[in-house]
């Protein structure tokens, strides 16, 4: 059985304490949409889960109405622009909403559950129950490409025989060089202060599809080959 000790290469005691500290952290998660990029990664989704279609001009406004996206040429861009089949321009990728799409869910469900229970939710997909979702979704996902790097490094690392006093060998490395790239680049800001950007989902992506190919290279059969196809594919369609 795959347990998540295992895929990531982790003990059970370094996975529950980097758990803790994931968990500890979820409070500076910032559940808020403010710039161009991520009005067109969040409305991929929002279009798809209410209008049921792409057309995202509806979405751009809400956000140009509410100072959210007012960045010199957005209107101009999003709001007066036209593709050839006759609507406005999405320069992003679905990949993102495809991966946030378990928590929109479960931040849909919350702000129908609150609605019904007296309190004043709009369920819109825009309030603070769909933005939390995708934030903490983001915030998630980039953890989740810690933990998988981890288990990528460790499982190429320790095949070479440890060199006396060499540490960058050792499997206390990859952690701690895991906790490095978490804390030490923008991955940090990418899960905590800007999350609905596509960068952690993509670093999620990338992880994933090494992973993979980590466990694909050894045997190659034809289920390992479409899985790593479509992780690739994954990885292009998130950004």
């Amino acid at each position: 059985m795959l347990t998540p000790c295992r895929l990531f290469a982790l003990t059970r005691r370094e996975f529950a304490a980097l758990v803790a500290i994931f968990a500890l952290s979820l409070p500076a998660v910032t559940a808020r949409i403010y710039s161009s990029d991520e009005v067109e990664y969040f409305s991929y989704l929002r279009s798809l889960w209410f209008d049921r279609d792409l057309s995202f001009e509806n979405e751009y406004q809400y956000f140009f109405d509410r100072d959210v996206a007012r960045a010199e040429g957005f209107h101009e861009t999003f709001l007066e622009n036209q593709t050839e089949a006759g609507r406005r321009p999405n320069f992003g990728t679905i990949g993102c909403a495809l991966l946030w799409s378990p928590f929109y869910a479960v931040g849909d469900l919350t702000a129908r559950t609150l609605r019904d229970a007296g309190h004043d939710v709009t369920v819109d997909g825009y309030s603070r129950p769909y933005l939390a979702a995708v934030a903490y979704g983001s915030a998630v996902y980039g953890f989740l490409a810690v933990l998988l790097s981890i288990g990528a490094a460790r499982r190429v690392l320790l095949r070479v025989p440890v060199v006396e006093g060499d540490e960058r060998r050792g499997p206390g490395a990859s952690l701690k060089g895991a906790l490095l790239i978490w804390v030490g680049t923008p991955l940090l800001f990418y899960m905590y202060v800007a999350p609905p950007m596509s960068h952690a989902c993509s670093a999620f992506a990338v992880a994933v599809f090494v992973t993979v190919w980590l466990h694909v290279r050894r045997t190659w059969t034809t289920g390992q080959v479409i899985l790593l196809g479509l992780s690739g594919a994954l990885t292009a369609m998130v950004r």
